[in-house]
């Protein structure tokens, strides 16, 4: 009769190490890899900005007036607007150019969250939201926003929160 076999521990422990730490490494990758799902970083140097876009949304570059340039694209219905004022502006005349840019009044924009020299509000309009992030550069003023609708910008609010957090200037 044959002799049972026998698993030395060392290697048996070594094994289980070895599986635990795989599974952990898959896990990981498969977190990072849904957490980009769907999403690229639209940089423009021209303007001194970055942020996330759907993937295959094409951005164009636009002149808005008065010094106010950037970049437009849109995906699926929602628009996404990089704007640049050259040249310094105060957090004031970023808003007021978004009042007079969107025709949504002041009083229609609801802070959402801030930071150092960001402010992010919502604007309602209809059945329409813009989420407006307005950033105070050292070179520049910014108004990134985006644009959707009601019932979009409830289904998908963590998405639409990482793209303003997602918002970097040069």
């Amino acid at each position: 009769m044959p002799e049972p076999q026998r698993t030395i521990p060392a290697l048996e422990g070594a094994l289980k190490r070895l599986t635990l730490s795989l599974l952990v490494a898959v896990c990981f990758c498969m977190g990072v890899l849904s957490a980009d799902d769907g999403w690229t970083t639209y940089s423009s140097r021209k303007y001194g900005y970055s942020m996330l876009i759907p993937k295959g949304t094409a951005m164009m570059d636009k002149e808005f007036g008065g010094g106010w340039a950037g970049a437009h694209g849109e995906h699926e219905g929602v628009v996404f607007e990089g704007i640049t004022k050259l040249g310094k502006a105060t957090h004031g005349e970023i808003v007021e150019f978004g009042i007079r840019y969107t025709g949504v009044e002041e009083s229609r924009w609801s802070k959402v969250d801030s930071g150092d020299g960001w402010t992010v509000y919502a604007v309602e309009k209809g059945e329409n939201v813009l989420l407006a992030s307005v950033v105070v550069g050292s070179k520049a003023g910014f108004l990134l926003f985006l644009k959707t609708t009601k019932s979009d910008i409830h289904a998908h609010k963590a998405d639409y929160e990482k793209w303003y957090k997602s918002v970097k200037i040069d």
